[in-house]
């Protein structure tokens, strides 16, 4: 447990010893203090990642990525639903 010190070399320890260590896996502007709670956040390499694995899916593959997309698009709504069942009180078939 560390006493809270209100300075950029103690944010710079906390982010060293972070177990979860995902830090680098997000564009952060350099000279920056993030602190916006309630908006889209920063972009994480790995959104920007799926996006444009998905971009590249509908490019090549256009109407066929429905049944030949990994995994194909057909079944997302299923999915989603499944996912989401439970936050609205809903079974997963629903």
């Amino acid at each position: 447990m560390y006493a809270f010190a209100p300075d950029e070399e103690f944010a710079k320890t906390l982010d060293e010893e972070d177990p979860l260590q995902v830090r680098d896996r997000f564009y952060i502007p350099d000279k920056t203090i993030y602190m916006d709670g309630n908006s889209l956040g920063l972009l994480s390499k790995d959104a920007e990642k799926s996006l444009f694995r998905v971009l590249t899916e509908w490019k090549t593959l256009e109407i066929k990525g429905w049944l030949e997309a990994d995994p194909p698009w057909f079944y997302h709504a299923e999915k989603l639903g499944a996912m989401a069942a439970e936050l609205v009180g809903a079974a997963p078939e629903e």
